[in-house]
């Protein structure tokens, strides 16, 4: 089997996908740099890389690429970063980007996106929400994405990056009741998301997200059959990849939906069973043994079935 070079795979990627020079690098590169990559006179940055294979629906996790000693240490910072979000640490991430911002060594501004969105997503964690839409609208600048806000995605290319901050946006504009832009955007998200790949890493883990959201806001226009069947695909991609986050939440909302549409032949009291272990589950600590509000909710429901 003949083995290809990243720029042949550039190139007849985007050609296969009917895709413009102009549209694939817009925001990342010029076009006479992507044509340098694509003939192999030049190699990119791997952000670079990454942005351009994620435009085209390619996993570049899946291709083996060697970091250079900056690039790696980013790596190592940005692996930091989300850690430290994702258990609550605030003060510690933004030490974190600080020290990110001072290591950027190239004039690549696909860096400076990434911590335009990280220090939004902090403050929207802290409920921050109107500080954290400044910076997250500031992260679509760096690649030419400001205009999704006001007319959409149709027919733009999305790095993961950038689906993670328009999904950011959409979600905090949701919860500052900001209907028509919310509904615009996650609609948007929806019809991109469903055009990708199935393999695609950034479908698999925001399309259920993406998906709940137009289920609740079905719901919200008292659109139960939409709502309901909104809920049920995001369940069954999240059944399909063994994935618990967001499933509790998804299953009660389907369930409250079988109960507005009145359906005969759906078995809530299953999924309803299906729900209490979910809830039981996230209830137990690192050596899978219940904690004491777990077993508080075991026997609760315990006493209410005698």
């Amino acid at each position: 089997m003949q083995e290809i070079t990243l720029g042949e795979m550039l190139e007849n990627s985007r050609i296969e996908k009917g895709i413009s020079k102009l549209q694939l690098c817009d925001g990342i590169c010029s076009v006479m740099a992507l044509g340098r990559y694509e003939k192999d006179e030049r190699i990119p940055d791997k952000f670079v890389i990454d942005c351009l294979l994620e435009r085209l629906d390619k996993n570049p996790e899946k291709l083996e690429f060697i970091d250079s000693d900056d690039e790696f240490s980013l790596r190592l910072y940005r692996d930091e970063i989300e850690s430290a979000i994702e258990k609550g640490i605030f003060s510690k991430a933004e030490e974190l980007l600080e020290n990110y911002k001072n290591e950027i060594k190239t004039a690549s501004h696909l860096h400076h996106q990434y911590i335009a969105m990280k220090s939004g997503e902090i403050l929207a964690k802290q409920k921050q929400y109107q500080q954290a839409l400044t910076h997250l609208e500031k992260a679509l600048t760096y690649t030419n994405r400001a205009s999704i806000l006001k007319s959409g995605i149709e027919n733009m290319l999305l790095s993961y990056t950038e689906i993670e901050i328009l999904y950011q946006i959409a979600s905090i504009h949701y919860f500052l009741s900001n209907d028509e832009i919310s509904n615009m955007l996650f609609l948007s998200l929806e019809n991109f998301l469903n055009g990708l790949s199935e393999y695609n890493e950034k479908k698999i883990y925001f399309f259920p997200n993406v998906l709940y959201y137009r289920g609740v806001i079905e719901k919200e226009h008292f659109n139960y059959g939409a709502a309901y069947d909104y809920l049920c695909k995001a369940e069954q991609i999240l059944r399909n990849e063994y994935r618990f986050d967001g499933l509790l939440n998804i299953m009660k909302s389907r369930i409250d939906e079988e109960k507005q549409i009145k359906s005969p032949s759906l078995d809530t009291e299953n999924e309803e069973s299906m729900v209490l272990a979910l809830e039981m589950a996230a209830m137990c600590n690192e050596e899978g043994l219940l904690t004491q509000e777990g077993v508080k909710l075991w026997e609760n429901t315990a006493n209410q079935q005698l």
